[in-house]
């Protein structure tokens, strides 16, 4: 089952015009086609209520990975990351340390098939 998304942590852009003062929002939808591996990192410690899922949506800007991030029912984070082996794994690297008022204490990776069907990185619930 695919989470819903949290649109807020989709990478958006505001372009604004002075001299016709007006403005468009672009949301940057990445190709679904460049989903050639996914994998699913749960990470336990104390991972929720210190801004993880915020941490990884951020970091999730800087790597063409698209998937989600959520909290799970016993106190873990999981993060489903899809994009090019290279991009995914190092995204996993750096979100699996966790943002600085967390403790990561330990992090489980498990390699999936992947299915291209994330358009953006977001918060899952």
């Amino acid at each position: 089952m695919v989470p819903q998304l949290d649109w807020q942590c989709a990478t958006i852009y505001i372009w604004g015009c002075y001299q016709a003062d007006w403005r468009i929002a672009i949301i940057l939808v990445r190709d679904n086609n460049m989903a050639e591996y996914r994998e699913r990192m749960v990470v336990s410690g104390m991972v929720q209520g210190v801004g993880f899922r915020y941490f990884a949506c951020r970091l999730a800007q800087e790597y063409p990975v698209t998937g989600y991030v959520a909290n799970l029912p016993n106190g873990d984070v999981e993060i489903v990351a899809e994009g090019t082996k290279e991009a995914v794994k190092s995204f996993l690297l750096k979100a699996g340390r966790g943002p600085g008022y967390g403790h990561v204490r330990s992090v489980k990776s498990f390699v999936e098939d992947a299915q291209g069907n994330f358009k953006v990185f977001g918060v899952g619930y």
